[in-house]
């Protein structure tokens, strides 16, 4: 990738000429890498578990458990996944929502600080405060949300990890 954006004056052709794509470096060094990064945790995540299931159920067979009782554990695992899936919170959206909010307030808080001389001069600190006070808030309001999704997302996993295997047993 890199070798094609550096070569036949690419790179200054996306920069100042094209303007499509405004962010090439960035691209360049952190979303190939969170690419490669995703890819490789979902073969891992994918694999793990089909490989996982195959064995079990080799396992099981070898034992002769009768083909009730297999397609019950299966039954009962897909139905633990599905309601596990269906209560707990997508937290990848939800550190992106945070990453954004953050970055919009430290944005707000940039632009105070670059444009100080401006602002004091022409009397924006009402119009500036304005902005950076609702980053703010919207820091704040996603914060408390989050805080609230993880009170239940910990209430739900300590009663699963610590008194559902009680009373399975």
């Amino acid at each position: 990738i890199t070798s094609r954006y550096l070569a036949n004056g690419n790179f200054y052709t996306m920069r100042h000429v094209d303007r499509r794509i405004t962010d090439v470096d960035n691209r360049i060094t952190v979303e190939v890498t969170q690419l490669v990064q995703a890819i490789s945790q979902m073969i891992y995540m994918v694999l793990r578990p089909v490989f996982n299931a195959v064995y079990c159920t080799l396992l099981l067979v070898r034992a002769q458990l009768p083909a009730v009782a297999l397609l019950t554990m299966f039954a009962y695992g897909i139905g633990g996944a599905s309601l596990i899936r269906l209560v707990a919170p997508d937290f990848k959206k939800m550190t992106q929502e945070k990453e954004l909010v953050q970055a919009e307030l430290r944005s707000a808080h940039e632009r105070v600080e670059q444009n100080a001389e401006a602002i004091a001069f022409q009397d924006g600190d009402t119009a500036e405060e304005r902005i950076a006070n609702q980053a703010s808030g919207s820091v704040m309001s996603f914060l408390h949300h989050e805080n609230a999704q993880n009170a239940r997302w910990s209430a739900f996993n300590s009663f699963r990890r610590w008194r559902l295997t009680y009373y399975i047993q």
